[in-house]
C-alpha cells in the first residue's frame, strides 16, 4: 500500500510540473503560430507556387526539371526561375518567375495556353531557314522554328517577326500576321532588297541630269510610282527668229502626281533587275507662279521617256542605267531682267537618245520593287530548273 501511495504522489507531482511548464511556454507557442491573415511560413525563404493552366494537364518544367502536370503546387527557391509549359496541340510557353526572399511567400499563377494552327511559308528562293519570334502577347511562346522554305509551322494566331536566312545571311526580315480569316499559306520575298526609293541621282554626261526624292508606289503591284519631288536639268538649243540658236539651260521641278514612272520586268539574277521603263513629267514652269531663278531658263513642258533600265538590288545602295528616247514638248519662257517679267514664249520639241547612269538609296525588303513583274523567279534560276 505504501509503494502505491508513493507512485500516486509522484505522478501527481509530474502533472503539476507539466501544468506549470505549459503555462510558462504558452506565450511562446502563441507567438510561433501563424495567424489567419498571414501566409504560410516556408523555411529558407522558399515560396509556394500554385500553378494552373487552361486547359489542364500541361507538363511543367522548372529550370528544365520535370515537376508534374498542371494544376500543381510546389516550392521554389529564392531567385529567378524559368517555367516551361508543354501540352500537345498547344504552343509551348516559357515564363519567368521571381522569388524575392523578402516578398510574399505564396503565389498563384494561371496561364491560358494558346492553340496551334498550321502556317505554310514559301519564298522565291528555296531552302531558307525560317526563324520565328512571337510579338506582343506571344512573346512567351516558344515559336516553332528550324524549318526550311517551303515549310509548314504550327503557331498560335497573332503577330510574329519572321526571318529567312541562309548561312547566316539574312534574305528577309519582316512582320507577319497569322490570322484565322487568312489563307494559311504565305509567300515571302527572298531576293528583293528594296521597296521604295529614298533618293536617286542620274546624269548622262551630255547636259541631262535628274534628282528624285521619295519615290513611292501609287497602286500596289501596278509598277506605277511617283516621286515626292523630281528635278530635271536639261541643256538644249532653240532656233530663234533671226536664225540663230539659243542654248537654254533649264531646271524642271515636278511634284507628286506630276511625275509618274512605270516599270515592267523582272530579275535576271537575285541582285539584278531588267525592265521596260516609261516616264511622264509635267512641268508647269515657274512662270505659272511668277517666279524666276537667276542663271536658268524657265520652261513649261511635257517630258516623255521610253526605254529600258537595268538596276542592282542590293540592300539600300544601288546602281542603275537607262537607255532609250526622251522627248521634251513645251515652251521656253524668256525672262526680262529689267522689267522682271516674262516677255516671250518660244515653243520647242527636243528628241534625245538617252544613256543615263545613276545611284539610288532604297528602303527595306519588299517583293514588288516598283515592278509589274512579268516573271516571279530570277531568269537564271528558271533556266537552272529546266536544264
Amino acid at each position: 500500500m505504501g509503494s502505491r501511495r508513493s507512485l500516486l504522489c509522484v505522478s501527481s507531482r509530474i502533472k503539476h510540473l507539466a501544468m506549470v511548464f505549459s503555462l510558462l511556454l504558452w506565450p511562446l507557442l502563441i507567438c510561433c503560430q501563424p495567424t489567419a491573415k498571414s501566409d504560410s511560413v516556408i523555411s529558407d525563404g522558399k515560396k509556394t507556387l500554385i500553378l494552373k493552366t487552361s486547359p489542364q494537364g500541361a507538363e511543367i518544367y522548372l529550370d528544365g526539371k520535370f515537376l508534374g502536370l498542371s494544376p500543381a503546387i510546389f516550392q521554389i527557391q529564392p531567385g529567378t526561375h524559368k517555367i516551361r509549359l508543354v501540352l500537345e496541340g498547344f504552343a509551348n510557353e516559357e515564363h519567368l518567375v521571381i522569388n524575392e526572399a523578402a516578398g510574399c511567400n505564396q503565389e498563384e499563377k494561371h496561364f491560358l495556353l494558346k492553340k496551334l494552327f498550321p502556317l505554310t511559308i514559301r519564298s522565291e528562293k528555296r531552302n531558307l531557314l525560317i526563324e520565328v519570334r512571337g510579338l506582343g502577347d506571344l512573346a512567351n511562346v516558344l515559336a516553332d522554328s528550324g524549318a526550311f522554305t517551303p515549310g509548314q509551322l504550327l503557331l498560335p494566331h497573332g503577330q510574329y517577326q519572321i526571318t529567312l536566312s541562309n548561312n547566316h545571311r539574312v534574305h528577309y526580315r519582316g512582320r507577319l500576321a497569322h490570322q484565322a480569316d487568312r489563307k494559311p499559306v504565305v509567300r515571302l520575298p527572298s531576293y528583293s532588297m528594296m521597296s521604295y526609293r529614298l533618293a536617286s541621282i542620274a546624269y548622262d554626261g551630255a547636259g541631262i541630269g535628274e534628282i528624285s526624292l521619295g519615290q513611292v508606289e501609287i497602286l500596289p503591284w501596278s509598277g506605277i510610282t511617283t516621286s515626292i519631288l523630281n528635278i530635271q536639268y536639261h541643256e538644249f538649243d532653240i532656233k530663234m527668229h533671226d536664225g540663230f540658236f539659243y542654248q537654254a539651260k533649264a531646271l524642271m521641278p515636278s511634284v507628286l502626281l506630276l511625275n509618274l514612272d512605270w516599270r515592267m520586268g523582272g530579275s535576271v539574277i537575285r541582285q539584278l533587275d531588267i525592265n521596260a521603263l516609261g516616264q511622264f513629267r509635267w512641268v508647269p514652269g515657274l512662270k505659272t507662279f511668277s517666279k524666276h531663278i537667276d542663271g536658268y531658263d524657265d520652261v513649261s513642258l511635257f517630258n516623255y521617256f521610253l526605254g529600258a533600265e537595268v538596276s542592282t538590288r542590293l540592300p539600300y545602295f544601288n546602281i542603275f542605267a537607262r537607255a532609250g528616247h526622251q522627248v521634251y514638248d513645251g515652251d521656253v519662257n524668256f525672262w526680262d531682267p529689267v522689267t522682271k517679267k516674262y516677255v516671250e514664249d518660244k515653243n520647242f520639241i527636243s528628241v534625245n537618245k538617252l544613256l543615263m547612269v545613276g545611284i539610288s538609296l532604297h528602303g527595306p525588303v519588299r517583293s514588288s520593287n516598283h515592278l509589274l513583274r512579268i516573271w516571279k523567279k530570277p531568269l537564271l534560276n528558271q533556266f537552272r530548273d529546266i536544264f
